[in-house]
């Protein structure tokens, strides 16, 4: 369902069942789309400044919930579980996978780009000691160690920190080791999205949970294929440590 209105669109998804009922909507307009990018990640999930982007669930006993969160593009209900997963393609959205009980709790937060920064342990440890606030912004991250690298999430805090100059100098990034693939388009709705990333028809594969915290998302890609994405992120206290999680 979607309603226009002057200079703004509301985008509405709704997931219904015998004795439930899910419904998120955002504002989409230009506006917005800034805002999601200049503020902090975290101010999406403000209840009192974000009134634009909201998931409202609906159970029985008339218990209701409505929290703030992404604009979201896809919403998978898992009953049995009592887990609602959100997901989003919009480029400006601040996270893309999003996951909550239904308690309306956010038990989980993850953002999908297309493009990462890859590191071995020699080149990581050089770049903490040349940038000393970098570890701190690193531990909001979600870093993936496969072999003697590391995937960094190449985040705003990051480019503050380092400089987007500095950064392409150091010829280190590649793409999403998910979705390599991705790419951008312009949504005639006034925002970008992502394409050749998760399938719109059927996105999720599986969730793999350890005891009440989401560990790893499993994925179906628009080719077909599994993709593994890790939800945990550990605090990176000492690269030499071993402090950041294998997949």
């Amino acid at each position: 369902m979607q309603l226009v209105l002057p200079d703004v669109f509301v985008d509405t998804l709704q997931v219904k069942g015998d004795d439930y009922l899910i419904t998120h909507y955002h504002l989409v307009s230009s506006e917005l789309n800034k805002r999601m990018i200049s503020e902090s990640k975290e101010e999406i999930f403000n209840d009192s400044s974000n009134q634009y982007s909201r998931l409202i669930f609906e159970g029985p006993d008339n218990y209701k919930f409505n929290v703030p969160t992404i604009p979201l593009t896809h919403i998978v209900y898992l009953k049995k579980s009592r887990l609602i997963i959100g997901l989003s393609k919009i480029v400006a959205s601040p996270y893309h996978i999003v996951i909550y009980s239904t308690s309306g709790k956010l038990l989980c937060k993850r953002t999908l780009k297309n493009l990462e920064l890859r590191l071995d342990k020699k080149e990581l440890k050089n770049l903490l000691k040349a940038y000393p606030g970098l570890t701190r912004c690193l531990a909001q991250n979600i870093i993936v160690k496969e072999n003697d690298n590391y995937n960094i999430e190449i985040s705003t805090c990051l480019l503050n920190i380092i400089g987007r100059e500095s950064l392409l100098k150091m010829n280190r990034i590649v793409s999403s080791p998910y979705f390599p693939l991705m790419s951008t388009s312009f949504d005639s709705r006034l925002y970008s999205k992502y394409y050749y990333s998760f399938s719109d028809s059927d996105p999720l594969y599986d969730l793999i949970m350890v005891g009440s915290v989401p560990y790893l998302l499993i994925l179906n890609s628009e080719d077909g294929s599994k993709v593994n994405i890790p939800l945990i992120s550990i605090p990176l206290l000492d690269i030499s440590s071993p402090v950041i999680r294998n997949f």
